[in-house]
């Protein structure tokens, strides 16, 4: 994951590729918990995700509730009429700290 963790002024990028699913929400979780713990905000970018599952997205309303506590904000990126925005979109509308840019 530390691969895939990079930054726009002081603002940490997530970018997930692929797939994602229970085998990689661990190593998800581990690399948002890090940009956290320099107190930047944080964007995950899944506009180049092709599937997520709900181990993904649990992790991802478990980080927002964790930045929440820090006083940040984590914001996500994707693609426009996508499986992950459909699987995304219950746990986004329910939160009102997300902040979802889609492409």
């Amino acid at each position: 994951m530390d691969g895939l963790t990079s930054r726009l002024g002081s603002t940490a990028v997530i970018s997930l590729t692929g797939k994602h699913d229970v085998t990689t929400a661990r190593g998800v979780r581990k690399a948002i918990a890090r940009a956290l713990e320099h107190g930047t905000h944080l964007v995950v970018d899944l506009t180049e995700t092709d599937s997520i599952d709900a181990s993904i997205v649990r992790a991802l309303v478990d980080s927002e509730q964790l930045a929440s506590r820090r006083g940040l904000r984590i914001s996500l990126q994707l693609q426009k009429n996508d499986r992950v925005k459909r699987l995304l979109g219950p746990a986004t509308e329910r939160r009102e700290r997300w902040r979802c840019s889609w492409l």
